[in-house]
């Protein structure tokens, strides 16, 4: 309806449908608390929309009134071992729902909770502890799972396996996988354990690249700060932030009071993209630009999201018991 809406969960499996105004539109009891970030799809193809998200045990479909969508909530195969992920290959609302499972398995849902027939995946024997993370690159669709162990598995639309990683590799759960096509075209970017910046290609052997020594529990971005500068290879790793250029060269360090244990967001505000560090400990989270901090921080401990409309952008972030906004 052209405004903007929020959806809190809380720890009592209560879905609430929030309002511009912070009034609280409807509120649901679940059978289970959300695991899975909540996207929005549009089941009927009509331009009303609904949102889609996982349990343990479930997946919900759930109306903009507060009601389940027909034949939701869909009973999982097996206890979901990380949150769902939608695709949506040629933008057609014909969606492809993804969820890993404690079994090993990797599903392949339909919109109507049924699942596809022509899914091949095998088994991983692993718990896959990540979102399945959809990416393109050189024109061809990657579909990559990550497992506790630091096992990556890498599958086409059908669930064959597109890659295979030659040589003994362990990807860190703190970095996610990027198209590295404005620094290794053709080739899929992320950080191993070690810290060290990971160029996969389709086939052939890995190269890497150091950047400094950053422990198994870091976090890692590739992003740019604006759609005019170049991308920049940003590290959070305990207490630090450092954000380097192409060429290694330090753009700006960041020391912070607590270590920093949720994984660091980008936002696009008006071109420009903005980084977010939650401290959940000393309950801050701190921005910044291309500069570097932006001397704001805001006071929160739970989770956040960074709002943008008619030029203006807000940030919504969870406390104990509250849920406040901040304008930028």
């Amino acid at each position: 309806d052209g405004t903007h809406k929020y959806i809190v969960f809380d720890d009592f499996r209560q879905m609430y449908l929030i309002d511009e105004q912070g009034d609280v539109v409807w509120k649901k009891q679940l059978e289970e608390n959300a695991m899975s970030q909540v996207y929005q799809i549009d089941f009927y193809k009509n331009g009303k929309i609904q949102y889609l998200f996982n349990t343990e045990n479930y997946l919900y479909l759930v109306d903009l009134t507060g009601e389940l969508v027909d034949n939701y909530p869909v009973k999982l195969n097996s206890e979901a071992s990380a949150g769902l992920s939608v695709v949506d290959y040629s933008n057609n609302k014909d969606y492809r729902i993804f969820i890993p499972c404690q079994n090993g398995e990797i599903y392949n849902y339909q919109k109507n909770g049924r699942l596809f027939k022509d899914w091949k995946a095998k088994n991983t024997r692993r718990k896959i502890a990540k979102p399945i993370k959809h990416l393109v690159t050189a024109n061809k669709d990657y579909l990559i799972a990550e497992a506790d162990n630091g096992n990556v598995f890498f599958y086409d639309r059908k669930g064959n396996i597109r890659m295979e990683i030659k040589q003994s590799f362990q990807n860190a759960l703190g970095s996610d996988f990027y198209s590295g096509q404005n620094t290794h075209p053709g080739h899929l970017l992320t950080t191993s354990s070690d810290g060290k910046i990971a160029f996969i290609p389709e086939k052939g052997a890995i190269k890497s690249d150091d950047f400094g020594k950053f422990s198994p529990n870091h976090f890692f971005l590739y992003d740019q700060f604006s759609s005019a500068a170049p991308y920049n290879f940003i590290f959070v790793d305990g207490q630090q932030l450092q954000v380097f250029d192409k060429d290694k060269n330090p753009n700006y360090t960041y020391v912070f009071e607590h270590e920093i244990v949720t994984k660091p967001q980008m936002f696009n505000i008006s071109g420009e993209k903005i980084l977010t560090v939650l401290d959940s400990i000393g309950g801050q989270l701190y921005l910044f630009d291309s500069r570097g901090f932006m001397n704001k921080t805001i006071e929160g401990s739970l989770g956040y999201i960074v709002d943008v409309s008619q030029n203006r952008a807000s940030v919504i972030i969870g406390h104990n018991r509250s849920v406040s906004k901040h304008e930028l």
